[in-house]
């Protein structure tokens, strides 16, 4: 049976290696905020690229910069969010589960 301190660093290893997608939330069973976690993620970057490519040749810096822009602010909150929740975990205080399966 694993301890507490092994399931938080289980934790706080997939936050830290795979937090920006939600991994962390659906191993510590926040599933509804593991997946808010991956759409922003996920859809900042398909905005991103779908306003990459919607760019004409020759565009210059401002145009770019425009373009990323707004993608970037889903993306930004989803790191924030991130690193939040490294803190919360090394702090103990998001929880891990208390089964030894990890599920209810």
């Amino acid at each position: 049976m694993q301890t507490d301190n092994t399931k938080r660093l289980r934790a706080l290893l997939l936050c830290a290696l795979a937090g920006m997608f939600g991994v962390h939330r659906f191993y510590l069973q926040r599933h509804i905020s593991g997946v808010v976690q991956f759409l922003l993620m996920t859809g900042g970057m398909t905005w991103g690229w779908q306003a990459i490519a919607a760019l004409p040749e020759g565009s210059q810096w401002p145009d770019w910069l425009i373009a990323l822009a707004y993608p970037a602010i889903p993306m930004a909150v989803v790191i924030v969010w991130m690193h939040v929740d490294l803190l919360l975990i090394l702090l103990g205080r998001l929880d891990p589960p208390a089964g030894g399966t990890g599920q209810k």
